[in-house]
């Protein structure tokens, strides 16, 4: 443990738990026993980001809404996301809601409608797999091996 505690940076924020690196450091063979016993003995819990975080709050709750708009939503409800989206306080999740909005009626169509391209992309990933792992090597054997046998023709 102490030579992964050496390895970790030292130059940021400080932890959920409000502790610096200096602080740390100040007792530190004894800090590292104690977060050993308490993890060998199952008392150790790493404190929840949610908890620390309301950012991370606030982007998960916009990111599981618009996750529920795309499997069923109303234009309303996207109109709303929308807003609250550019209302938020993190840069991601504006500039996300700015770039929707510049193809809207695409990602209305998406909301609305029950089609997915799904299928249709699922085989290309395929073929551009088999095209990857046989790339530099094609030759008439491999492509054998790839291929189903073609049904006879009586």
């Amino acid at each position: 443990m102490l030579e992964a505690y050496r390895l970790t940076r030292k130059d940021g924020a400080p932890g959920i738990d409000g502790v610096t690196a200096a602080d740390y450091d100040v007792n530190l063979e004894a800090n590292l026993l104690d977060l050993l016993e308490r993890i060998k003995s199952g008392r150790y819990r790493a404190p929840p980001v949610k908890a620390a975080s309301t950012d991370f709050v606030v982007m998960r709750q916009l990111a599981m809404r618009l996750r529920g708009l795309l499997r069923g939503g109303t234009a309303a409800k996207l109109d709303i996301w929308l807003s609250d989206a550019r209302k938020s306080d993190i840069h991601g999740m504006r500039r996300f809601a700015r770039t929707v909005k510049q193809d809207l009626e695409a990602v209305r169509n998406a909301v609305l409608e029950p089609w997915s391209n799904g299928q249709t992309e699922g085989q290309i990933n395929r073929l551009k797999m088999l095209k990857r792992t046989m790339y530099g090597r094609a030759g008439v054997d491999l492509l054998r091996a790839r291929m189903p046998p073609l049904p006879d023709i009586a």
